[in-house]
């Protein structure tokens, strides 16, 4: 039995957590496991999942106890139902097929159980992936809370909608928010009417002084499903803008496009300099 922790089998079993052994990788790995108790096989294991879960993003914020439970829960329920599909001659899962490994030094070729406890790891550390990212995307922040979040900021810039002669501008009103140090901002409009999604769409366009204003930023298509009340949508600006000078809406075919003929424009704000 090996004494001391060889760090290449610690880099092996990361990978294998994730997913990311070559054929070569998994050969290599399963000699090295050969001389290696199972117990000891165990916590190196774990070792190299918390080493997995270590590089990954914190949560936004706190997991609901009801997803820790059920994660808990679940993850009890994997480790018992692979203990009882065990069989003693094996010690791995019946339908796991697994060839003899080569003989440790004294010992008899053996198929030991940290294999079946690998899979569990890998597992483990597969649903602990997918709950941060989970709650990371539910916590997103929601349009009214973004609308505050970018008012708060000190660098916002907040502008009103000014109507042009479209037919669609005429009963038309509203404001644009927009924070360059966030990178983020809402429209807000009043009376713009509805468009049918199947056939065109409303699109964004950010004109930046620090960029050729025969391409402005693309912030993105939207729907307006009612031209009654108020209607806030963020902006989702497909290039960083340093130094906005106007915000446009065009209507555009379905899906938006690369560049518009601006032939329908019924709104433009600019902002005001200095």
């Amino acid at each position: 039995m090996s004494e001391q922790r060889d760090p290449r089998l610690d880099e092996l079993l990361a990978d294998q957590a994730v997913g990311e052994l070559s054929p070569e990788e998994q050969a290599e790995l399963e000699r090295l496991l050969v001389n290696v108790n199972p117990a000891e096989a165990t916590s190196w294991e774990q070792a190299a999942t918390a080493i997995v879960l270590s590089q990954l993003p914190p949560p936004a914020g706190e997991m609901p106890q009801e997803l820790l439970e059920r994660l808990r829960s679940e993850g009890e329920e994997v480790v018992s139902r692979n203990r009882e599909n065990m069989t003693e001659d094996s010690r791995l899962p019946p339908k796991v097929s697994v060839d003899v490994l080569e003989s440790p030094p004294g010992g008899e070729a053996t198929k030991p159980l940290w294999l079946s406890l690998a899979a569990q790891v890998a597992l483990a550390a597969s649903i602990l992936v997918a709950a941060f990212f989970f709650v990371r995307r539910d916590t997103a922040p929601t349009v009214s809370e973004l609308f505050q979040q970018v008012a708060r900021a000190p660098d916002v810039v907040r502008v009103d909608w000014t109507a042009t002669e479209h037919a669609a501008a005429q009963n038309a009103s509203g404001e644009v928010l927009w924070s360059t140090e966030q990178q983020a901002g809402v429209m807000v409009f009043r009376g713009l009417p509805a468009n049918d999604p199947a056939f065109r769409q409303y699109q964004l366009w950010i004109f930046d002084d620090t960029r050729d204003e025969r391409y402005p930023v693309d912030g993105g298509v939207f729907d307006i499903d009612s031209a009654t009340g108020e209607v806030r949508v963020p902006i989702r600006a497909k290039l960083a803008v340093r130094d906005p000078k106007m915000f446009a809406i065009t209507i555009e075919p379905t899906g938006g496009v690369v560049v518009s003929s601006r032939e329908e424009l019924p709104l433009l704000a600019t902002v005001p300099k200095g």
